[in-house]
C-alpha cells in the first residue's frame, strides 16, 4: 500500500514527515516499510514503540473464532381440531298396546277360581287360628348375650418422610453458575491471571469470547506475567492454548516475532514457562530469513 505524499516539516535542521492513523493504527510492529523523499529512497522497519490512536482495533488482531452453535429450531405448535358435536335424535315411545274389547265370558272361569280359594282360605283360618294364637301369647325365651370383644386401636402407621431430590433442575444449576461465571464476579475473585485460569475452565458455556478477552486484556494491561505469557502462545503459531483457543474461541493470526516479545516480557516479570517458551521460540525464530523475525531475534534473542 503506498500513502502520500505528506508536506515535509523542518525544524532545527530535521526534516519530520507526519502521518495519521490511516497508517499508524493499520501497520504492525517490524512491518517493512519504503520512504522516498525526492530522489532518495530508504527501506526501514516499523518500530514497536508507535502507539495507535485511541479507538483502534485491540492490540495484536486478537479476533474470535470460537464454533457458533447452531440455533435450534422451533418445535411447530400442534393445533388439535374441535370436538364435533353429534347430535342424537330423541327416543322414539314405544306404541301403546292395543287393548282388545272386553269379554265377558273370558273372566267367568277366573271368578269361579278366586271364590274356590277364598272357601278354602277362611275354612284354614278357622281350624288353625287358635293354636297361632296360644303360640304367640307364651313368652319367648331370650337368648344369651354373647360378649364381643374389645377392639385394639389400630396403630397409625407414620408416612415415609420425602425424599429430597438428588439431581437438582437445570435451571437450578445454571443461575448460580452464570452469576459466578460473570465478569465482574470472576475480576473480583481472582489476584492475577494465574488464579484466573483455573476458574474460566469451569465457565467454558458460560463465558463468551469477547468476556475472555476483556479478562485477558485487562490482565495484560497490568503487565501480568501470565497473561503474557498466554498472549504469546495465541500468538505462537507452534503452540496451542487448548483452554483459551480450543475451550472458549480465542485466536490470533500465527505471528512468531509477536509471540517471541511477548515470551520476552514474561520472562522479564519471573515467569520461568515465559523463559522455557522463549528459547524454543527464539531457537524457530533464527531459521526464518524473513526481514520481521530477524529483527524480532536481534531485539528479543540475543
Amino acid at each position: 500500500h503506498a500513502f502520500g505524499p505528506y508536506p515535509v516539516i523542518v525544524a532545527d535542521g530535521v526534516a519530520r514527515v507526519r502521518i495519521g492513523p490511516e497508517i499508524v493504527n493499520k501497520v504492525p510492529e517490524y512491518t517493512h516499510c519504503r520512504i522516498k523523499v525526492g530522489a532518495l529512497t530508504a527501506d526501514v522497519i516499523w518500530p514497536d514503540d508507535v502507539i495507535p490512536r485511541a479507538g483502534a482495533a485491540a492490540l495484536g488482531g486478537i479476533t474470535t473464532i470460537g464454533p457458533q452453535k447452531a440455533a435450534v429450531p422451533e418445535p411447530e405448535p400442534v393445533v388439535i381440531p374441535p370436538a364435533k358435536t353429534v347430535e342424537t335424535a330423541p327416543p322414539v315411545p314405544d306404541p301403546a298396546p292395543v287393548q282388545p274389547a272386553a269379554d265377558s265370558r273370558r273372566f267367568a272361569l277366573p271368578l269361579l277360581a278366586l271364590l274356590a280359594i277364598a272357601l278354602l282360605a277362611g275354612g284354614a283360618f278357622l281350624l288353625f287360628g287358635r293354636d297361632q294364637d296360644t303360640a304367640s301369647a307364651l313368652p319367648e325365651t331370650p337368648a344369651p348375650a354373647v360378649a364381643e370383644p374389645p377392639a385394639t386401636p389400630a396403630t397409625p402407621t407414620p408416612e415415609p418422610a420425602p425424599t429430597p431430590s438428588a439431581d437438582p433442575s437445570p435451571a437450578t444449576i445454571a443461575k448460580p453458575l452464570a452469576e459466578a461465571c460473570a465478569v465482574d464476579t470472576l475480576t473480583s475473585a481472582a489476584a492475577d491471571f494465574a488464579a484466573l485460569y483455573p476458574l474460566l475452565e469451569a465457565c467454558t458455556d458460560q463465558l463468551s469470547p469477547d468476556a475472555v478477552f476483556e479478562l485477558l486484556e485487562s490482565a495484560r494491561s497490568t503487565d501480568d506475567g501470565a497473561a503474557l505469557l498466554h498472549f504469546g502462545y495465541l500468538y505462537d503459531p507452534a503452540v496451542e492454548d487448548a483452554l483459551l483457543e480450543t475451550g472458549l474461541g480465542l485466536g490470533a493470526p500465527p505471528n512468531l516475532a509477536q509471540a517471541v516479545e511477548y515470551y520476552s516480557q514474561a520472562k522479564a516479570k519471573g515467569v520461568q514457562a515465559g523463559a522455557d517458551a522463549l528459547t524454543d521460540a527464539c531457537a524457530r525464530l533464527a531459521q526464518d530469513p524473513d526481514t520481521l523475525s530477524k529483527g524480532a531475534h536481534d531485539d528479543f534473542c540475543r
